[in-house]
C-alpha cells in the first residue's frame, strides 16, 4: 500500500538529507558536562557569537544584541511581546501568511489584520516575512514603527543572496535555525536586535515560557556554524535541491497551469479545482490547503523542500492517476 506523501507542513527533509551527509560526527560524546544543565537564557555564548556573525553575514546588518529562542515561532512571540505596549491593537502580516500566524497573534492577546499595506497606528505591529510564506515575497514597499522581520527563509538555500537587507527598517530580525539547516528538530531559532531594551524584554519572555534552550541542540547547531568549508558548501548543494524541485514539479503544467512559482522562498502555491484536488487525495499526496494561509479552498500550498525523489514520486504518481482517470470514465460511459 502507498504511504502518503506529505508536502504539506514546512518539513525539510531534502535539505536535511544534504547538511546530514557533508556534517559528520555531530555526536554528544564531545560535549563537556555542565552543558547537560540548565543553559543561559540568552543561549549558549560560543552559538550567540557565531549567530551575531551569521546574521550580519546574511542580511548585511550588525547587530549588537542575539538571543537564542526555541524556534523561530518563539522568536517572533517574544518579539511581539517585546514590542507590544497597553495600546497596541493589532499585528499585521501580509494578506498569505505562514500558517500560524492568526493563533501566535491570538494568544499574545492581540487582533490579526491580515494587509500590511494598509494604514498602522504607532503602536501596533507589523510582522513582515521575507522571503515569504508560501509565495516567496521580498521586502517590503512600506516602512513602519514597529516592524519584525520574520526571516525563517532568509538563507542563500532558499534563493537569497548574502547581505540582502530586504527589511531595511526592522527593529527585530527573527532566524530559524530549523530551517537554515533544514534539522527541524533542532527547535531553535533566534532575535537580532540594536535596541537594549527590546533584547531585555525578549529575554524576559523565554526565561518566562522555557527553562532555557536545548544545550544538545545549541551544540548540533555550534558545531554546524563552527564549520566555515562545510556550512559553504552546504548552502549551495541546499540551494541546487530546491530549485531542481521548483523544475521537477513545472512537469505538472498541463494540469495545473503554468502558474508562476517564485524563485525565493521554499513553497509552491496553486490555485485548484475540485478536479485537481481529487486528483490529490488520490496520489496520497498531502498538502496546506490555502485557507490555512490567509487563502481560500481554491488554493493549496507545497512543499519543495523535500527530497528530490520524493517530489519526483509525487509527480509520478499525480501524472499516473490523471492518465488512468479518462480510461475509466470512458469505460463507465460504455
Amino acid at each position: 500500500m502507498k504511504k502518503i506523501l506529505d508536502f504539506s507542513w514546512g518539513d525539510t527533509r531534502g535539505v536535511r538529507e544534504v547538511i546530514l551527509n557533508i556534517y559528520r560526527g555531530l555526536g554528544l560524546t564531545s560535549m563537556p558536562l555542565d552543558s547537560f544543565g540548565y543553559p543561559p537564557h540568552e543561549g549558549d555564548p560560543d552559538l550567540v557569537i557565531l549567530l551575531k556573525s551569521l546574521t550580519k553575514e546574511l542580511t548585511g546588518i550588525g547587530y549588537n544584541h542575539i538571543t537564542v529562542s526555541e524556534g523561530c515561532t518563539h522568536a517572533v512571540m517574544a518579539s511581539i511581546y517585546a514590542l507590544k505596549n497597553n495600546n497596541t491593537k493589532t499585528v499585521k502580516t501580509r494578506s498569505l501568511y505562514y500558517p500560524r500566524y492568526s493563533d501566535m497573534i491570538s494568544i499574545s492577546n492581540l487582533a490579526h489584520e491580515k494587509k500590511h499595506e494598509n494604514t498602522i497606528s504607532e503602536d501596533d505591529i507589523a510582522l513582515i516575512d521575507s522571503p515569504s510564506n508560501p509565495l516567496g515575497l521580498v521586502g517590503s514597499s512600506k516602512s513602519y514603527p514597529k516592524l519584525i522581520w520574520d526571516g525563517a527563509y532568509h538563507s542563500p538555500t532558499y534563493g537569497i543572496l548574502r547581505g540582502t537587507n530586504a527589511i531595511k527598517d526592522a527593529r527585530i530580525f527573527c532566524g530559524s535555525l530549523s530551517k537554515l539547516t533544514g534539522i527541524n528538530g533542532l527547535r531553535l531559532g533566534w532575535t537580532a536586535t540594536n535596541e537594549v531594551g527590546l533584547d531585555i524584554s525578549i529575554q524576559k519572555y523565554i526565561r518566562n515560557t522555557i527553562c532555557g534552550v536545548s544545550y544538545p541542540s545549541m551544540h548540533v547547531a555550534t558545531k554546524i556554524l563552527s564549520d566555515r568549508q562545510n556550512l559553504k558548501e552546504f548552502f549551495l548543494r541546499s540551494k541546487i535541491l530546491i530549485e531542481d524541485n521548483k523544475d521537477i514539479v513545472k512537469k505538472l503544467d498541463n494540469l495545473f497551469g503554468k502558474q508562476p512559482i517564485s524563485p525565493k522562498g521554499m513553497f509552491a502555491f496553486w490555485q485548484t479545482d475540485e478536479k485537481l484536488r481529487k486528483l490529490l487525495d488520490k496520489a496520497m499526496v498531502k498538502v496546506t490547503p490555502g485557507a490555512d494561509c490567509g487563502g481560500d479552498e481554491s488554493q493549496v500550498r507545497i512543499n519543495l523542500g523535500n527530497s528530490n525523489k520524493m517530489t519526483k514520486e509525487m509527480v509520478s504518481r499525480i501524472t499516473n492517476i490523471d492518465k488512468i482517470a479518462p480510461k475509466k470514465r470512458k469505460s463507465n460511459a460504455g
